[in-house]
């Protein structure tokens, strides 16, 4: 290995760890070369597609040890966040040129022109000229060379790239997402097998009758945990940020179902509720017709059905114990889900490389001095609302600062 070539970083994979990382070298001044093997046609296709094209790019809320307990290892993550947190990833993302949303009411913070386009070309405009981007180069084998002589990179094609330190950003094969080459970590670091995160929920289709293309704002709650949300009711699966984040929690507890409760009033007592509905019975129209002040109409249906109540009954049907039970359903409608065998619709991935493997400072496998592992290849999922891309900024921008002090040892 010639001595530009072990001063060289290869970067495999141009999402938002690999060009993050990419800039901080760059940014950071780094006079060799850098490339980045990208398996895709075009870098950034990940980004492209995050946030419904607007790009949650984090998190208000991520701040050291309180930021850490929005992921599955918040032991492993603090130490990372409380360097890399919200207000260091906002500044590097200012140094770029890309100015940032104010957050929201939930912490989320957009690129200032809600554009996942305008994410990626500040990303790639940071590194023109200094880094090289190889797309169509799909990375399958790394041979380690002698004691301290880097690695060698080899694609499928046939091509070799030398390196003295790797960054693998792969990312998972979330969001359609073709499956990354976990090959090439061979002999290097171990993998637990990816499974769908952050996705719909299928469910019992009795449980979603008339529900489809209809939205409720409900409190969650199930599998130990309760959450405020937007439910989004679709032909065979809930679905919405708030389903998302319970996806995550079967996906940690390694369980295959549950059953999920929605409380659709959850400022209304039962009993409070009961009477106003009992008072529905004067109405001048049918059961659908008294029930549709209240929820929208396929709720309505798919109350009156697990009820056993014509939709078509008159409304001064609604007495007796009916106020009650539709109360008590409309306060308690569980829905008996089972995780999503799909990755097609899942925002990231669950398993990877266990993190007792790589350095929490610096994301380097402590085994393979040198490789480094960023993003979404590791074991780390968060949930919804910028957590995930967030650390896929800092994983990678860690790596990189951790080949800029390494070089400054040299």
């Amino acid at each position: 290995m010639s001595g530009s070539d072990f001063n060289r970083v290869i970067i495999i994979g141009a999402g938002m760890s690999g060009l993050c990382a990419a800039a901080a070298l760059v940014r950071g001044g780094w006079p060799h070369g850098i490339t980045i093997l990208e398996k895709a046609a075009k870098p950034g296709k990940k980004i492209l597609v995050s946030g419904n094209g607007r790009c949650n790019l984090t998190n208000s809320r991520i701040e050291g040890r309180k930021g850490a307990e929005f992921y599955n290892d918040p032991l492993f993550l603090r130490g990372v966040l409380e360097t890399y947190g919200y207000k260091y990833i906002r500044s590097f993302y200012n140094s770029l040129g890309l100015l940032l949303s104010d957050p929201d009411a939930d912490g989320r913070v957009y690129p200032a022109s809600f554009s996942a386009a305008a994410v990626v070309r500040i990303l790639k405009n940071a590194v023109a000229g200094r880094a090289e981007i190889i797309t169509g180069a799909d990375a399958v084998l790394s041979e380690s060379g002698a004691a301290g002589q880097g690695y060698n990179i080899i694609t499928a094609d046939g091509r070799a790239f030398l390196g003295g330190s790797v960054i693998y950003s792969a990312g998972g094969c979330a969001a359609g997402n073709e499956s990354p080459c976990y090959k090439l970590l061979d002999g290097l670091a171990s993998v637990s097998p990816p499974r769908p995160s952050l996705c719909p929920l299928p469910c019992e289709k009795a449980d979603l009758y008339g529900l489809e293309n209809t939205r409720v704002k409900a409190r969650v709650a199930g599998l130990g945990r309760t959450e405020d949300g937007e439910v989004q009711f679709r032909k065979d699966s809930l679905s919405g940020i708030v389903i998302f984040n319970f996806a995550a929690v079967l996906q940690r507890a390694g369980k295959a179902g549950g059953v999920l409760s929605l409380d659709l009033f959850p400022k209304l007592t039962g009993g409070a509720l009961t009477e106003f509905i009992a008072g529905l019975s004067g109405i001048n129209t049918d059961a659908l017709g008294a029930l549709s002040g209240l929820v929208p109409d396929g709720a309505a249906r798919n109350v009156l059905k697990r009820l056993k109540i014509d939709p078509q009954m008159p409304a001064s049907g609604i007495c007796g114990d009916i106020p009650g039970q539709i109360a008590g359903l409309l306060k308690n409608l569980t829905f008996r889900v089972k995780m999503q065998p799909s990755f097609c619709e899942a925002q990231c991935v669950a398993g990877g490389v266990p993190t007792d493997e790589v350095d929490s400072g610096t994301f380097g496998v402590k085994k393979h001095p040198g490789f480094y592992i960023a993003g979404e290849a590791l074991d780390i999922d968060g949930e919804c609302g910028g957590f995930n891309l967030h650390f896929a900024a800092a994983s990678g921008i860690s790596a990189a600062n951790a080949i800029l002090l390494k070089r400054e040892i040299w």
